[in-house]
């Protein structure tokens, strides 16, 4: 797989995805489970997440999710909680101390991803925009 900058540039235009100014995100990532990182999401789908991060990540690194997510546009007052493995696809640059990385979910069990599919889509129906 190719794991350029344009690549994965190209993958984020092709998938259906919310910007998290209509979301409350709050994001951890462990490379080990045992230490956890906060980390900014950029944008998120169904099938991954971009992310800010101070920590360094390797392209092909498998990490694990720790994602607490709040709609703020008042469509849901439910908080999806989401537990998952995820592989980090490649650096996207880095700016103002934080490195960019686009990651896509390994393990995401079935009802965590149709409920975040659900999140996702009720917010674009309803505001019309992916990004």
């Amino acid at each position: 797989m190719d794991n350029t900058k344009e690549y994965l540039d190209r993958m984020a235009n092709k998938r259906v995805f919310l910007r998290t100014d209509k979301f409350n995100i709050t994001a951890k990532v462990s490379k080990d489970e045992k230490e956890w990182h906060k980390v900014e999401v950029v944008d998120i789908s169904t099938g991954g997440l971009l992310f800010r991060s101070k920590e360094a990540f390797e392209g092909g690194e498998t990490v694990r999710f720790d994602l607490k997510i709040q709609p703020t546009v008042f469509i849901s007052q439910t908080t999806l909680s989401i537990k998952t493995q995820g592989e980090v696809l490649g650096d996207r640059g880095e700016e103002g101390g934080l490195f960019s990385y686009a990651a896509k979910f390994a393990k995401i069990a079935s009802s965590n991803h149709t409920e975040l599919d659900i999140l996702i889509n009720m917010v674009f129906e309803r505001y019309g925009f992916g990004g």
